[in-house]
């Protein structure tokens, strides 16, 4: 591609880029998108992607990065997503999720940029399920406060979308998503647990990001749920994986949340309601089954080792 061509392609900045779904948009978007992606510890790269190491907290070489850039959008999925470590490093936590945040909002200030920032389902405490974008939020946990007060911050600038979600997916590093998880485990054999009373609304990565391109393509802002458009238990998303890689389902033992002494609190019915999102795109959005499908496809394909430069 000529150099004048790569240059008017729109300019994409994803912050945590070597993460599960900063990685994933980032091959995603890497050939309709001159894409720059931010890490922190863990260096990537894709052909077609530029990345670069930056502290996010470090507001002088962050703005001056932004700046050099120009992003049309910046989407900001950098985050410490341990729910547990959140917990134990409280301080951590805040300065990763809610500082770095703030300090994102800021270095865009004389920019026309669209800022699009992720955030999760563990805002709501997971009393009841099936939650709307207008229902209060309780977070049961440090993790789900600190991505609730970074929705804040992120929304102080006008024009910015919120996405709401909780997804699985391939990982550039030498960690596990939960999809992940389950599939390996039961490669080797081996017997897993399943909570059958946690409840949620999964969404693969690159569906996400297909929905995401659709939202601001077509100007949208504002707080939305974008997640499966139906719910499973954690153990009926195991067992669903494992029909649809062809592994053994009996594998999946039914457990109760409750059973593990786990350091932060678990909401029980995360479940999203979608319908917001839907009806500004005019198009349903994929359920749990659909996106499941996707994420063995991918696999077909070879994706898990292509992220990782294996192939």
């Amino acid at each position: 591609m000529s150099r004048n061509k790569e240059m008017t392609k729109p300019r994409v900045l994803i912050t945590g880029v070597s993460g599960l779904l900063g990685s994933n948009l980032a091959w995603l978007y890497r050939d309709r998108y001159s894409v720059l992606g931010l890490y922190r510890r863990h260096p990537v790269s894709w052909p077609g992607v530029r990345t670069l190491r930056q502290d996010l907290l470090e507001i002088l070489s962050l703005k001056k990065c932004v700046h050099d850039f120009r992003p049309d959008i910046l989407i900001h999925c950098a985050a410490l997503t341990d729910v547990d470590a959140c917990e134990r490093n409280k301080q951590e936590a805040e300065q990763a999720n809610i500082e770095a945040t703030r300090k994102v909002v800021d270095c865009l200030n004389g920019l026309p940029t669209r800022l699009i920032h992720i955030s999760t389902d563990s805002v709501f405490d997971g009393e009841k399920g099936n939650y709307s974008e207008t229902d209060p939020v309780h977070p049961v946990n440090h993790y789900g406060w600190t991505k609730w007060k970074a929705e804040t911050e992120s929304l102080k600038r006008k024009g910015t979308l919120v996405f709401r979600t909780t997804v699985f997916g391939w990982n550039v590093q030498e960690k596990e998503s939960l999809g992940e998880w389950v599939l390996h485990r039961m490669m080797r054999k081996e017997k897993i647990n399943g909570f059958s009373d946690v409840v949620f609304s999964p969404l693969y990565t690159m569906e996400l990001g297909r929905l995401m391109e659709k939202t601001w393509q077509k100007g949208l802002a504002g707080l939305y749920h974008c997640a499966g458009s139906n719910a499973c238990s954690k153990y009926d998303f195991a067992v669903q994986l494992a029909r649809v890689f062809h592994l053994d389902e009996t594998a999946v033992n039914s457990i109760s949340v409750d059973a593990l002494a786990l350091p932060a609190r678990r909401p029980k019915n995360l479940s999203l309601k979608t319908s917001k999102l839907t009806e500004s795109l005019g198009n349903s959005l994929p359920s749990v089954q659909r996106s499941i499908q996707s994420f063995f496809d991918d696999f077909e394909r070879g994706l898990p080792r292509k992220l990782k430069g294996l192939a």
